[in-house]
């Protein structure tokens, strides 16, 4: 007897040899799973592209600067150094100049490694920055090797003396305050013409304080002061030239209000005439030696 062909079982067989036999009790998620990671991928890439945005649009920059409390140092020389600092980068990818991310505190610290200042303060407000500065107070200009120098009340030299700057700065709404303060500023000439830096110390805090003692006490009285004159290397002697053209020679390393007395003694009376003298010598206690002009 022929044996019958069971079709059903020939066609199952061909299925499986071919690879395709699919077990009905087991779903295929084989050709879906790619679409677990288009949510994830989705939202990583919103992720990036919204902090790039927000990183480095324009909207978030620093371009505006304001700067206030300055009197003698140039604007734009504090706008110089606040952007040497906003043009570098935090952890690589943050730019400093990023309204979220300015580093105040090194901006304060840069300006007073370049500047002698009594105090900075830095904050951002509206997308600027704002820099208010209080400066080392300048008590005279230093004149040595062919420069002038700004120095304050510890002897320290602040910065160097350009009249053309501060001609500038006069231009502006506060020209009779920066004339007044200028005006009140007297030439101190090394004799020795020693060469100097901003930060250096020219003279002594005790020197510098008798020198300014003497002024303010020499304001009030006949004796009127046009420059002074110090040997750097050894202080203990200051020339003083007056307006009517002779010298007067003091020690400033010690209290220099006996010495203007002794000269205010020497060139008061109605005899007297000042002018004639070539110099008043009162570094010696109560000896003064004075030489009349030949």
């Amino acid at each position: 007897m022929r044996k019958r062909r069971n079709f059903f079982r020939q066609l199952q067989k061909k299925t499986f040899d071919e690879g395709n036999f699919k077990n009905p009790y087991f779903s295929d998620k084989s050709k879906h799973r790619w679409k677990v990671w288009v949510k994830p991928i989705g939202i990583l890439t919103l992720v990036v592209t919204l902090f790039g945005f927000l990183l480095y649009a324009p909207l978030f920059r620093i371009y505006d600067y304001s700067i206030s409390g300055i009197d003698v140092i140039p604007e734009q020389e504090v706008i110089d150094v606040a952007k040497t600092v906003l043009e570098k980068n935090t952890f690589v990818i943050i730019p400093n100049n990023h309204t979220f991310f300015v580093p105040e505190e090194q901006i304060v610290n840069a300006l007073l490694d370049v500047f002698r200042l009594d105090h900075v303060e830095v904050k951002v407000s509206n997308g600027s920055l704002n820099i208010t500065i209080s400066e080392k107070i300048s008590r005279f200009i230093w004149s040595t090797d062919n420069q002038l120098f700004v120095v304050d009340d510890t002897g320290a030299v602040l910065h160097e003396y350009v009249p053309e700057e501060l001609e500038i700065l006069n231009e502006g709404p506060r020209q009779e305050e920066q004339e007044t303060k200028t005006k009140k500023l007297v030439t101190v000439r090394d004799l020795e013409d020693h060469p100097v830096s901003v930060g250096d110390y020219v003279l002594g805090s005790s020197i510098v304080l008798n020198i300014l003692s003497f002024l303010s006490e020499a304001s009030h009285t006949p004796l009127k002061v046009r420059d002074l004159e110090i040997d750097s290397r050894e202080a203990r002697f200051l020339r003083i030239i007056t307006e009517e053209g002779y010298a007067v020679f003091m020690d400033p390393t010690t209290s220099m209000t006996d010495q203007l007395n002794r000269v205010l003694t020497v060139t008061k009376g109605e005899t007297v005439d000042p002018s004639l003298y070539e110099y008043i010598d009162v570094r010696f206690g109560e000896r003064v030696y004075i030489k009349d002009r030949l």
